[in-house]
């Protein structure tokens, strides 16, 4: 049955693709053949030939991608909470112009 185990909506996706001349998936689960899942990016485009109209799909795997950006989303939830509850004033400053770019409540002000 393909990517999408749901028949309408392959449809829905192949009209799309016939319309944009194209159609692209970020992190849709699949799993291989040997059982793992995995994330992927899904991207078809549709182009003619002098035989026809061509459908080139594209699968690439991004779990490992999907796993670096859930740890750094939390590696910055963690750093928001100590940023935030900090008895002590911690101010940000911004690399390139010098200026202040964040102060926690502990110093009392807001940007």
């Amino acid at each position: 049955m393909g990517l999408f185990k749901n028949e309408a909506e392959q449809k829905e996706n192949f009209v799309t693709l016939q319309e944009k001349g194209y159609v692209r998936f970020e992190n849709l689960p699949l799993e291989t053949k040997d059982g793992r899942h995995i994330n992927v990016e899904f991207v078809a485009n549709a182009y003619k030939e002098a035989s026809g109209i061509v459908i080139q799909c594209n699968i690439r795997d991004i779990t490992d991608r999907v796993k670096l950006t859930e740890s750094f989303k939390a590696s910055e939830l963690r750093y928001r909470r100590l940023f935030e509850t900090a008895q002590d004033g911690i101010l940000i400053l911004d690399f390139q112009t010098g200026l202040i770019s964040d102060v926690n409540k502990f110093l009392g002000g807001t940007i």
